[in-house]
């Protein structure tokens, strides 16, 4: 089955146009980069909250980093980071994902063998994202163009070995990414705040993971 990446690109392209930034089309795409990576960076963090790691909380007291601590969340936080990886490929190379659709679904069936049920690498994966995006932040001014690919590909894996610790089957990837594709449409049609904003359309979607 596939990971159906070719329909998500198409999806987010479209969100990212309602936001007001053609993320494929637009010939000063390039202006946006920075803020994709920044934003992935953030979900990323919140990615990695999702595991024990506070060693002054009751959950980190043992095993620190070893555990989830709100697995439901975490999914939703590593669908987030795709919402901007994805953006930020497009910005990158409007191709990209559509000529490596059979290599990430290869690439998904080896991580499922190796992350399967190994709750304690969320951790260590979460941090990479975090890491290779702060790359990305600056990389259009001091990395060259190949090192640009190398980080992307690096964090497209990444976040898949994520979604296989998370127990996410190909079809939920499409399914889930729906969902919340779903609520952020609604969201900019009813014009979205940062101040307003609620988590109660993330716990319907939470509901029904």
């Amino acid at each position: 089955m596939s990971l159906n990446l070719q329909e998500i690109n198409k999806l987010q392209g479209e969100l990212n146009v309602l936001i007001g930034r053609d993320t494929i089309n637009d010939p000063d795409k390039d202006k946006w980069f920075f803020d994709y990576a920044v934003a992935l960076h953030d979900e990323a963090t919140e990615l990695f909250n999702c595991c024990n790691w506070k060693w002054w909380s009751t959950e980190g007291r043992q095993d620190q980093y070893q555990k989830i601590i709100d697995l439901p969340n975490a999914k939703i936080e590593a669908v987030d980071c795709l919402h901007f990886l994805i953006s930020l490929i497009q910005i990158y190379d409007k191709d990209y994902l559509n000529e490596r659709d059979n290599y990430y679904e290869a690439t998904w069936n080896d991580c499922e063998e190796f992350s399967k049920d190994q709750q304690n690498l969320l951790s260590n994966y979460s941090i990479e994202l975090i890491i290779d995006s702060t790359k990305l932040m600056d990389l259009k001014k001091n990395l060259p163009e190949n090192n640009v690919e190398s980080i992307i590909t690096k964090l497209m894996i990444t976040l898949i070995s994520v979604f296989t610790i998370l127990g996410f089957e190909k079809e939920d990837l499409l399914r889930i990414y729906k969902m919340k594709h779903e609520k952020n449409v609604l969201r900019q049609k009813n014009g979205y705040s940062v101040i307003n904003k609620t988590e109660a359309d993330n716990d319907e979607i939470k509901k029904n993971i």
